[in-house]
């Protein structure tokens, strides 16, 4: 059993905006199951919150799992979609890793490839390219373990169809 809270701060096309995330998640042999939530704050809704299961396992180095997830928004179902995702590590720093996610109700594929690297210990740098049907999106990230599970974290999103983002959490 995991569980983590995180408080963030965005900023979009020069407006600043707190959130609140929060997330339960469990793992028995494979099977994983989790809940997580986020307050919204850019729109009359208040709530997102993803519901998902799935099943994970190991194939020589490579991890691989099959991720069903239901999305809602302010306890109103919104859509839901099956996520096929692979890391593969290429050195003790540097993993690589792809996903394939189908929403079943727009009928959309969403492909994404990412890298994550570890120069130093307790610092991780992220970064992902995708196409969700949309548009191409892409992001870049940093975080910094902190003592007690804590950590801080930089994340910059954008895309050629929405304003870009730039979070800190905590």
């Amino acid at each position: 059993l995991s569980y983590g809270i995180a408080a963030n701060l965005g900023v979009t096309d020069g407006d600043a905006a707190f959130t609140v995330e929060g997330e339960v998640n469990a793992a028995y042999m494979g099977f994983f199951a989790g809940i997580w939530a986020e307050t919204l704050h850019d729109s009359a809704d208040d709530v997102e919150i993803e519901l998902s299961f799935g099943y994970g396992t190991t194939l020589g180095t490579a991890e691989v799992a099959l991720t069903y997830t239901a999305y809602y928004i302010d306890n109103d179902y919104d859509t839901q979609d099956l996520t096929l995702a692979i890391g593969v590590p290429v050195s003790d720093m540097v993993a690589l890793g792809a996903a394939a996610a189908y929403d079943l109700d727009a009928e959309v594929w969403d492909i994404s490839a990412g890298i994550e690297a570890t120069p130093r210990e307790k610092l991780s740098l992220a970064a992902l390219i995708g196409d969700d049907g949309t548009g191409l999106y892409w992001e870049a990230g940093a975080t910094y373990d902190l003592p007690n599970n804590a950590f801080v974290g930089l994340l910059y999103e954008d895309s050629e169809y929405d304003v870009e983002t730039e979070t800190f959490s905590l």
